[in-house]
């Protein structure tokens, strides 16, 4: 994330907490369009803490849309402390 800051990318840094908190407030205020177009918009979207907390089936919706929405326009890093194996339980098998 630092080198690509450096090299002049935008880079958005956040827990998977603060983003599910920012994607269900949008929803609930009828503007989760404008926050997704938001964190569409950096080249480099890191999430980190992926993995700490389950999502509910509401936010593995809201993380599929913006994975959606980012595929092959930017690049994303998500950092856990579960294997690739192990994400089912993270998205308690919603997706």
């Amino acid at each position: 994330g630092v080198k690509a800051a450096e090299a002049g990318y935008s880079v958005l840094f956040l827990t998977l907490e603060a983003l599910m908190t920012r994607l269900v407030k949008a929803q609930n205020e009828n503007r989760l369009e404008q926050a997704l177009k938001r964190l569409v918009y950096p080249k480099l979207l890191i999430i980190n803490e992926f993995g700490y907390l389950p999502l509910t089936r509401e936010e593995a919706s809201l993380f599929f849309r913006l994975t959606v929405r980012r595929y092959e326009k930017a690049s994303t890093i998500v950092t856990s402390n579960k294997s690739f194996l192990d994400w089912g339980e993270i998205f308690n098998d919603y997706i």
